[in-house]
């Protein structure tokens, strides 16, 4: 018997660009009426006993930025994630332009494409954290 995880990953591409939609449109929606997650209290735990911000640190403030269309704004608050939202936008609205990028990349680093997902991944954990770490 099939279980819900193998439900999820079988909708339609047509559903999954709804179901970002309509996800992005709620996001929008809340960021709004939440002034963009810029006011409040500071949930992450590194920065409260560290004083550094961690590689997630404004992951929220960016991806309401992005969905208000405040592009640097989002990159400002966390260039990781504003990668990653535009990279899940670009695979799900543009899916061919996304292959072949994923394809040349791979074929030029002679890399599998688990591998490469992890090596990206990774790197811009890295980079993030230290474009952070510079900037206090």
């Amino acid at each position: 018997m099939p279980g819900i995880t193998s439900k999820i990953f079988s909708i339609t591409s047509t559903q999954k660009k709804l179901l970002t939609v309509v996800i992005f449109l709620a996001i929008t929606l809340i960021s709004f009426i939440n002034d963009g997650f810029t006011n409040g209290r500071v949930l992450c735990p590194i920065l409260a006993i560290t004083g550094h911000q961690c590689p997630g640190c404004g992951s929220i403030r960016s991806v309401a930025a992005f969905s208000q269309g405040d592009l640097l704004a989002s990159f400002t608050y966390n260039p990781i994630t504003f990668a990653l939202t535009a990279l899940l936008l670009t695979s799900i609205f543009l899916p061919n332009s996304y292959l072949r990028l994923n394809n040349y990349i791979v074929k030029i680093l002679n890399l599998n494409n688990r591998v490469m997902l992890t090596l990206t991944i990774v790197a811009l954990f890295v980079g993030s954290w230290i474009i952070t770490l510079i900037r206090w």
